[in-house]
């Protein structure tokens, strides 16, 4: 493993890790069998070939067993593709779930991926050709089992997002939230359980209206004990919303903070608590330090809340992460909500160049001399530099620092990167899925270990 991963030096450096073209069949029938603990010896980059156009949120990835699964959408041949590391850990392999047969149809955008701890994939998607929300699953070494009938109520499933909820290792409910197209809203579904609801009231698309301003988009789910978490940014106004449920008991989530009126917080009529994740006023003005001055984002004007990713705190699930764009300022922030004293915001990067674009957020639980704490990692995109970078939050006597990394080499590459936690035991090491775009509407999807500092 020591020869294989290379520590990423500050900014200018760059990880040099071997890959490996995508092989098209190893006669694998059960491709989550017999997977060791350490790291996969992946000998080359590559996932995919060449397939053409593959934009934001059409690339998911997910680790079992300390080896990455990862799931995207074909744009070239207008299917979805399921692939992971043979048995060797040594090279990629991959499958397609849906799109080909028994008629070729367009199926696999949005795709959103996460696998069990029985090593069953559960994938989220978004049917093209039917418009509808589709969901795959299967058990290692089975057909895949596909559901098309969740929505099938007008234009449904883009923006898909799955997450799941495992009780002693068994699975215990599925939870996929996706965009209805047609009014322009969220909606919330749990296979064998609820029924598809708005999480708000729409707004209905006028025929022949042109342009995404009215938009939602970045549609992210997290779910924990039957609580569920939607962070979505609205185009209408322009801000990052949050959207919380005890779909368990069908009731709201008695957050004082959340659902307070004053903070711009309401129920909605389907019991979601809903609020801003963030306003756009300018923050910490009155800090001694102005390195901690977040400039103010006017509602309105540019998108702020664009490329937003979120998750559960991992040692108190009632804390909130979340990374997002500032186009308005052309910079990342971060977010953390506590429950207790609400939002507290920072800036990731972007103070002297534009960053922010595709960003994915991941966290990793440490303990140290001062006890344990959960350390935020973002992926993002350097609009200047043409690279993919990643940012590591640190807390030195107090002060916040966020030091930010490149991943890859300057020039066309960094759209959508999702990342997940391949290993935190002695070391932090991050998987890392992106688009190396190649230039005439061609891509390929690359995958990256890289060790944290």
């Amino acid at each position: 493993m020591g020869g294989i991963l290379k520590l990423i030096t500050h900014h200018s450096s760059l990880i040099t890790l071997a890959a490996l073209i995508l092989a098209a069949s190893c006669g694998r029938t059960d491709p989550f069998a017999g997977f060791p603990t350490p790291l996969p010896t992946i000998k080359d980059k590559n996932v995919s070939d060449l397939t053409a156009d593959i934009g934001q949120r059409r690339i998911a990835i997910d680790f079992f067993n300390g080896y990455p699964y990862i799931a995207y959408y074909d744009q070239s041949n207008r299917n979805l593709v399921y692939a992971y590391v043979d048995e060797k850990g040594e090279k990629w392999t991959s499958e397609i779930v849906d799109g080909e047969s028994p008629q070729q149809f367009d199926a696999g955008d949005y795709p959103s991926l996460v696998v069990d701890s029985q090593g069953r994939p559960h994938i989220a998607y978004f049917d093209g050709t039917n418009l509808d929300i589709r969901y795959a699953t299967r058990d290692p070494g089975q057909p895949w089992s596909i559901r098309s009938d969740l929505d099938t109520a007008g234009s449904v499933g883009q923006w898909a997002r799955i997450a799941i909820e495992e009780d002693d290792k068994k699975l215990r409910r599925v939870h996929i939230a996706y965009l209805d197209s047609d009014v322009q809203a969220v909606k919330y579904v749990q296979p064998g359980g609820t029924a598809p609801e708005l999480v708000e009231q729409g707004r209905p698309i006028v025929q022949g209206q042109s342009g995404t301003s009215g938009e939602v988009q970045y549609i992210n789910i997290a779910a924990h004990n039957g609580v569920v978490y939607l962070a979505y940014w609205d185009g209408k106004g322009g801000l990052p919303r949050l959207a919380v449920k005890d779909v368990a008991n069908g009731t709201p989530v008695a957050d004082p903070l959340l659902c307070n009126p004053e903070n711009g917080g309401t129920v909605s009529e389907t019991g979601w608590c809903i609020s801003f994740i963030d306003t756009g006023a300018a923050r910490n003005q009155e800090d001694d330090d102005p390195e901690n001055d977040i400039p103010a984002a006017p509602a309105g004007t540019r998108g702020l809340g664009r490329h937003l990713a979120m998750k559960l705190d991992l040692l108190n699930p009632k804390k909130i992460h979340v990374v997002y764009r500032d186009d308005f300022n052309s910079q990342l922030r971060y977010a953390l909500y506590d429950g207790e004293v609400g939002w507290t915001y920072e800036i990731v990067d972007g103070k002297k160049s534009p960053v922010g674009a595709g960003a994915d957020l991941s966290l990793v639980q440490r303990t140290g001399k001062s006890g344990t704490s959960v350390i935020p990692i973002a992926a993002y995109s350097d609009e200047t530099l043409g690279s993919l970078k990643v940012a590591v939050r640190s807390v030195d006597d107090g002060k916040v620092k966020w030091q930010d990394f490149l991943v890859d080499s300057p020039g066309s590459t960094g759209t959508s990167p999702v990342m997940d936690v391949a290993m935190a035991e002695k070391e932090i090491y991050m998987g890392l899925a992106f688009v190396r775009n190649l230039g005439a509407n061609r891509g390929a999807v690359k995958f990256e270990f890289f060790r944290v500092p």
